[in-house]
């Protein structure tokens, strides 16, 4: 009987143990976006599963790496966004991916570069210079601010 039993114990561990590589499933992000504006500053926006808080990390250019080498895109900063961020973040991405008006197919100066994952997959789009895209950036830029 004790036989019985442990097996039953050592057959229901298994059944119910995450499965080799669940950790690192569990540690990509339900969603992603990465950003570059067009000037080259970097954010990153993350929440890494579907009850966690969205965090943010910006990177900004610096003088030595400007083709000016004057330009600086400010100090780094990084944090978390609050619900309503996060819907309007959203909204806009959302917003600039639908319109195909506003699609450049190559980088250039001032288009702004957009990469999104989820669990679907990623994708990739441009958007060109105009007022759309800076009030994108004018939006981001309130962030952590």
């Amino acid at each position: 009987m004790k036989l019985q039993i442990s097996r039953c114990l050592l057959l229901f561990g298994f059944l119910f143990v995450a499965p080799p590589g669940f950790a690192e499933e569990a540690l990509r992000a339900f969603w992603a976006l990465d950003y570059g504006d067009g000037s080259a500053n970097q954010y990153h926006f993350e929440q890494r599963s579907k009850d966690a808080a969205v965090s943010f990390r910006y990177v900004p250019v610096r003088p030595e790496e400007s083709s000016t080498g004057m330009y600086s895109g400010g100090e780094p900063r990084q944090g978390r966004l609050t619900a309503k961020q996060v819907r309007e973040l959203k909204r806009r991405l959302a917003e600039l991916e639908s319109d195909a008006a506003l699609r450049v197919e190559e980088r250039g100066k001032g288009t702004g570069a957009f990469t999104v994952q989820t669990p679907e997959g990623t994708r990739s789009f441009l958007i060109r210079m105009g007022p759309e895209i800076r009030r994108f950036d004018e939006f981001l830029k309130k962030l952590g601010s």
